[in-house]
């Protein structure tokens, strides 16, 4: 009975249980430096730092090709239901390539809410905006200008 909990007959830890608890605490402090390394952080930088301006870039691009493709899309169910002898050659091209674009546009929505900072309610109607037709681009051109393509914190240094 000379090792009780861990430690001796008294409770105080021996030099054998300090030894393991030190490197548990070493083991973890590394695990931690590891995870922090590992975990991808937006830029905090100004307004004109290259991924801020990059991520409003992406953000505008892929809101008006997920426009275009709805625009191909309709297009192709166009001549589906309304041309005499139907061709399903557009919806089979534009079917893909549109529900691309609406998984890509989600993606990058949610990618500028976090980093951008939106509200709640901003960033459900960026989303909802997915769903009709063109409503991708009338957000992005509201977002630009109404400066939600800033990080706010920039948008007060700016003014």
């Amino acid at each position: 009975m000379d090792d009780v909990a861990g430690g001796d007959r008294d409770g105080r830890p021996t030099a054998e249980t300090t030894d393991v608890v030190d490197d548990t605490v070493a083991s973890a402090r590394a695990v931690g430096t590891m995870v922090a390394m590992s975990t991808p952080q937006l830029p905090v930088g100004p307004a004109d730092h290259p991924l801020v301006i990059k991520l409003a870039k992406t953000f505008r691009y892929v809101a008006f090709a997920e426009a275009l493709s709805w625009l191909g899309l309709l297009i192709g169910m166009g001549f589906k239901y309304l041309a005499d002898p139907g061709t399903e050659v557009g919806v089979q091209f534009f079917g893909p390539v549109h529900g691309a674009m609406f998984v890509l546009y989600v993606i990058v929505a949610i990618a500028a809410a976090l980093h951008f900072r939106w509200s709640p309610a901003v960033a459900v109607v960026a989303l909802l905006a997915s769903i009709p037709p063109f409503a991708t681009a009338v957000f992005e051109i509201w977002a630009s200008r109404t400066g939600r393509l800033v990080r706010p914190a920039d948008a007060a240094a700016a003014a």
